[in-house]
């Protein structure tokens, strides 16, 4: 599904290697992010520097695979700021700014044409680093963004493999830290503890010709407790326009349901988007791709129904080299709003199969 908020990080580097043994896969990634701003997703989320260790198992038994992903995650609050019940601001950080681990795993079967997943995760625990009477102390405590999920996909081929049918489902209840909003009486209320969120995907993919390819998907999802739900689309050309040249167009939209109520102080949401991108391979087994994109939201508001619009233009380049098992890969993005936000995403990493 496509996310918003992944195109809005002031930072983030990357650093992969992976090993891949017989059909196993061993990898490591080092990723840094910076705050993700209130929006379609109506509540600040701190960035954090994290590192993801990932075992994938080979197949055994034929057909099946597991996947155990563990995650270390060090926030950075100290610009996410908290309403508090009297109209002041705090910031997270005076209450929390340490650590959290998390694991997930993952069952993969494989059938002929069929493919099935089924995946749960938890966060472990969080360690912050609080003052007390000016000396620096640990305490093991729970995450204020402690989760839990669970999900599901299944996949079916037809046709050699050139058509696949798939749904995808995910289930995520999340903690969020004590904060307020002011509401429609304009009053001050307190956000819910602990947020459930649901998403869905059914896809259709189709190979029409060996140079031209798309994938239209249905998307769907509520956050219950604070947000209504979301139903949209999204669609992908893929095409080779010359030997060496190929091109992919992704459009899409989401849009809030007027008709269901929520429980914070923003109003229905509507978020359309295009990214067309060039892939270019100037010799073999060396590709080049650049991109340009356009996120456009919309806010409505729920009393005077006002819109308010807000507009980010997406410029990526990326580039992929194999040589002698192994591949290198870096990519760069930039977002430019209109409400004078500019951020960078960047990435780069190796993998080595043998």
């Amino acid at each position: 599904m496509f996310s918003l908020r992944k195109i809005i990080f002031s930072l983030l580097s990357l650093f992969v290697f992976q090993n891949a043994f017989a059909q196993g896969v061993l990898s490591t990634v080092v990723s840094q992010a910076g705050k993700t701003n209130a929006g379609f997703e109506s509540e600040e989320r701190p960035g954090y520097t994290q590192t993801q260790i990932t075992a994938q198992s080979p197949k055994f038994l034929k057909n099946h695979q597991v996947s155990l992903i563990t995650t270390i995650s060090k926030l950075e609050t100290s610009d996410v700021n908290l309403l508090q019940k009297d109209g002041s601001t705090k910031k997270l950080s005076e209450s929390y700014d340490g650590s959290e681990v998390s694991a997930d795993l993952e069952w993969r079967g494989f059938f002929a044409e069929y493919q099935v997943a089924l995946r749960g995760g938890k966060t472990l625990f969080g360690q912050a680093s609080v003052c007390r009477n000016c000396s620096s102390v640990i305490d093991s405590t729970e995450s204020p963004y402690a989760r839990t999920s669970w999900g599901a996909d299944f996949q079916k081929t037809f046709y050699n493999q050139t058509s696949v049918l798939g749904t995808k489902y995910n289930h995520q209840d999340m903690n969020q830290p004590e904060s307020y909003f002011t509401n429609r009486a304009l009053q001050t209320e307190r956000r819910p503890e602990r947020l459930t969120e649901q998403g869905w995907e059914a896809y259709y993919e189709q190979m029409w010709t060996s140079i031209y390819k798309t994938r239209l998907a249905l998307l769907g999802g509520r956050k219950s407790q604070e947000r209504p739900g979301y139903t949209g689309a999204e669609l992908r050309h893929m095409v080779v326009l010359l030997p060496r040249v190929s091109a992919r167009l992704d459009t899409g939209m989401l849009s809030e349901k007027a008709s269901q109520a929520h429980n914070d102080s923003r109003g229905k949401f509507d978020v359309v988007w295009a990214e067309p991108s060039l892939i270019f391979e100037p010799v073999y087994d060396w590709t080049i791709t650049a991109g340009y994109g356009f996120v456009q939201e919309t806010e409505t508001e729920r009393q005077d129904e006002r819109e308010l619009r807000t507009g980010t233009d997406i410029y990526s380049l990326g580039t992929e080299y194999h040589d002698s098992g192994l591949k290198w890969v870096a990519t760069a993005r930039w977002t430019d709003g209109n409400t004078d936000q500019k951020n960078f995403f960047g990435s780069g990493g190796v993998e080595w199969t043998y």
